[in-house]
């Protein structure tokens, strides 16, 4: 009986030990764990849970195309566009820097964007 308990309370100890650790990188990540939307219009732009992964999607048969411009935690800027103007589809990309997302907006072709917004 002695040596049962020795075993639990070691075992006890060593996932005190290790829960400290994990708790510590799920508070890191965690601030950048969620999904994040902007509207211009219908159209919308989107970034995902992980931050690396951007969308849009043209929600609005009006002839404009419809692009997410995003900025990264390194310093760059790109977009994911939906060309077409016809309001069906979605279009998705992995950032292309390796990095995430910070900053993200959608805009309509010809008609402005929505804002810069932090993601």
């Amino acid at each position: 009986m002695t040596q049962r308990l020795s075993r639990t309370r070691r075992a006890s100890r060593i996932a005190a030990v290790l829960a400290v650790p994990l708790a510590l990188v799920l508070t890191a990540t965690s601030a950048h764990a969620h999904y994040q939307e902007a509207k211009h219009g219908d159209d919308l732009g989107w970034v995902d849970a992980n931050h690396w992964t951007i969308g849009v999607c043209d929600n609005e048969a009006d002839g404009n195309g419809v692009r997410t411009e995003y900025r990264t935690a390194d310093g760059n800027t790109d977009y994911v566009g939906d060309w077409n103007g016809s309001g069906n589809g979605c279009n998705s990309e992995v950032v292309f820097d390796g990095s995430y997302v910070t900053q993200f907006q959608v805009c309509e072709e010809t008609k402005g964007c929505s804002g810069w917004k932090n993601a």
